[in-house]
């Protein structure tokens, strides 16, 4: 179990919404971003990431948004 103390000072909240008109994209986008944070309300979600973990998020999901 990870010291709750040591993480918050280690990640930041990141609130994430998105609006994709295609179904499969966006189903992809949300299997994606439920790895990394809490569904909170239709396409949006809060992460508490490290910096590591946001570039590696961002990466992943540039994979799913670029055209």
């Amino acid at each position: 179990m990870r010291n709750k103390a040591k993480t918050s000072s280690q990640t930041t909240c990141y609130v994430i919404a998105y609006d994709i008109p295609d179904d499969k994209r966006r189903t992809k986008v949300h299997k994606l971003l439920s790895g990394f944070g809490k569904w909170t309300q239709f396409s949006l979600f809060e992460c508490f990431l490290s910096r590591k973990e946001l570039v590696l998020l961002r990466s992943k999901l540039a994979e799913h948004l670029e055209a």
